[in-house]
């Protein structure tokens, strides 16, 4: 996997690299959406569909993604972390990853 900076996609390129196969598109797509989607529901939705993925990578993004969306959105809480963080806990993410949104959470979110 290598670096893409991300940048504005419009959204029928988002939909293609979301059905492509490929992993780099995908992880495009959703940390795109996240940062630049004026439907943040939707990049919200995305995000947390693509934890579901049987590519770590994918699912890291996706983490990263959902970062982004407390950041921005600032409407993130931390039953939504708790939620996420036992969906994934079968899964070989590091406590770090995980601990990263969790922390943009508790500074930005604005639901207290």
């Amino acid at each position: 996997m290598k670096y893409i900076d991300p940048k504005l996609q419009p959204n029928f390129k988002i939909k293609n690299f979301i059905h492509n196969k490929s992993v780099d598109n995908l992880i495009e797509a959703i940390i795109s959406t996240s940062l630049y989607s004026n439907d943040r529901i939707w990049a919200k939705e995305l995000s947390i569909s693509q934890l579901n993925s049987n590519d770590i990578n994918v699912i890291r993004a996706s983490i990263r993604a959902l970062s982004h969306i407390a950041r921005i959105d600032k409407n993130l809480d931390l039953d939504f972390y708790e939620e996420i963080k036992k969906k994934l806990k079968t899964r070989q993410i590091s406590l770090g990853e995980l601990e990263d949104l969790r922390d943009d959470i508790e500074i930005y979110s604005t639901l207290k």
